[in-house]
């Protein structure tokens, strides 16, 4: 049985932002998600590109699901960055003269290790992979270009909806503390 709020866009936005909500983490994160994404996308498709590819087609139409304007536009950068990711296993080794899976394995890591930095150093808290692995690693490509829509002023009545549950949220975490 599928969770009631699965496809609750407010709910799973607020849930994902309070656990970002420091400027600092945020620009970390506009970074190295969309890299963890791609590097994931790499490491799978040198190996099995149809597993690749479905899940970029299940991400893209979860994110359609939940929010079709932000999540249609985000599915089609999911897709994009798989044919990106697909390009690289394949011809990573000619572009760069090293295993592809190698050097996406070590962005990968890299990339993980910014998070957690962020998380610790700037947000002041545990990252929601702790709490909700599933939510974290679904969410987090569609929370960033949640972030980068709203940032460049689009939706600013969803926008102020949603800071304003996510700003109730971090404060009664704050005040747990």
């Amino acid at each position: 049985m599928l969770q009631a709020g699965l496809f609750d866009f407010k709910r799973q936005y607020c849930q994902y932002a309070e656990y970002h909500n420091d400027k600092t983490n945020q620009v970390i994160h506009s970074v190295f998600v969309p890299t963890l994404l791609f590097t994931a996308y790499a490491m799978v498709a040198t190996y099995n590109p149809s597993v690749m590819w479905a899940v970029a087609a299940g991400y893209s139409t979860y994110y359609t699901i939940l929010q079709p304007v932000i999540g249609g536009s985000a599915g089609v950068l999911v897709m994009l960055g798989a044919a990106g990711a697909h390009a690289f296993a394949l011809n990573g080794e000619a572009w760069l003269g090293v295993n592809p899976f190698t050097v996406a394995l070590g962005v990968h890591a890299f990339s993980w290790i910014a998070q957690f930095y962020g998380h610790g150093v700037h947000e002041r808290r545990a990252p929601a992979l702790l709490d909700n692995l599933l939510q974290a690693v679904v969410l987090a490509p569609f929370f960033v270009w949640s972030h980068a829509i709203f940032d460049l002023g689009f939706m600013p009545k969803l926008h102020k909806e949603l800071q304003d549950e996510t700003d109730k949220r971090v404060a009664a975490f704050k005040a747990k503390k």
